[in-house]
This record gives structure tokens, C-alpha cells and sequence, in this order.
């Protein structure tokens, strides 16, 4: 199985305080902008898609509508394991009782998704590097999805994805 890991694109702030409020921020204009030329920077690095699961918070539903878009796909309904507030354990055991193979992506948030990464990667949530708004990796997972069984095929930032997004708009 491959895993796709996305941080939502740029949302907007909010002056209201509370875990309701954050949950309910939308992306911002520039932020759809730029993760439709990054949706199609990562269509460009990966093929084919076999699903896209944000979490339950609007940010990352409308980021995965984006990337599923790109991959002419319908983004799956939120996945509260993603949620910031979970332990990255619970997506391992989600992953466990999908038991599929190939590509699926996750959209999510930070400090979150670079747990995740890490546990996956090196069997310890220690961040080993941290996803900035809209950036991306791809993880291989060799057999069942347990902590220090995948491998990091690559990361990229952004900013690279929205370069490659507007190289493949022109060809």
C-alpha cells in the first residue's frame, strides 16, 4: 500500500475561540488557488488514487475535494482518526482494518500528520520533519501497516507541488 499524506491548504482565521470554531474554518481563496496547481503537482508525481480521506474538519474536506478532483475521484466522508486532537495510532489501526492495497491519500493537519509520518516511517512519533500548508509525501508501507514498517519515497513542499501543478498545465 502507498499513502499519500497531505496538509490542508491556507484557511481562513478565525476571532471566535473554541475546538467548534477551528473545526469550522474554511480555506481561504488563495488557498484553494494553490492547491488546485498542487493537486495537479501531485497528480503529475502520483497516478492513480484509490481514494482521498480528510479529516472531519471543513479545512481538510475541502483540501481532499481539491486533490480528488485532480484525480477525477469523490473525496470519502471525514475520518475521525485524522482529527489533530487523535493519536496517530488510530490511523495505523484504521489502515490495518482497511487491509487494501494501493494509493490512498490522507488529508489532515500539523503537528499531526508529521507524527504520523514518523511512527510509520521510524517507529517513534518524534516529528522527523513537519508539513507546511498544502505540502505532501508519499509513503511506501511494506505488508501490514504497523510503526516502523513504511518507507519515505518522497516529501515535498508546496511550493514544488504548484511548480510541477503549472509545468504539467502547460504540457
Amino acid at each position: 500500500m502507498e499513502l499519500l499524506l497531505v496538509r490542508h491548504a491556507i484557511a481562513a482565521r478565525t476571532s471566535s475561540r473554541g475546538e467548534s470554531a477551528d473545526a469550522r474554518r474554511p480555506l481561504t481563496a488563495e488557498g484553494r488557488r494553490r492547491m488546485v496547481r498542487g493537486a495537479r503537482g501531485l497528480a503529475a508525481l502520483v497516478a492513480e488514487l484509490d481514494g482521498v480521506f480528510p479529516s472531519p474538519l471543513v479545512r481538510a474536506v475541502e483540501t481532499a475535494r481539491i486533490v480528488a478532483d485532480a484525480y477525477g475521484l469523490t473525496p470519502e466522508e471525514g475520518l475521525p482518526a485524522l482529527a489533530p486532537d487523535r493519536p496517530p495510532q488510530e490511523v495505523i489501526a484504521w489502515l490495518c482494518a482497511r487491509r487494501r492495497d494501493g494509493t490512498v491519500a490522507l488529508v489532515g493537519h500539523e503537528p499531526h500528520l508529521s507524527r504520523l509520518a514518523a511512527l510509520l516511517v521510524a517507529g517513534d512519533p518524534e516529528p522527523l520533519f513537519t508539513f507546511r500548508k498544502g505540502g505532501a509525501c508519499l509513503l511506501t508501507l511494506d505488508g501490514t501497516p504497523r510503526p516502523g514498517g513504511a518507507r519515505l519515497r518522497w516529501l515535498a513542499t508546496a511550493k514544488v507541488l504548484r511548480l510541477l501543478g503549472a509545468r504539467e498545465a502547460k504540457g
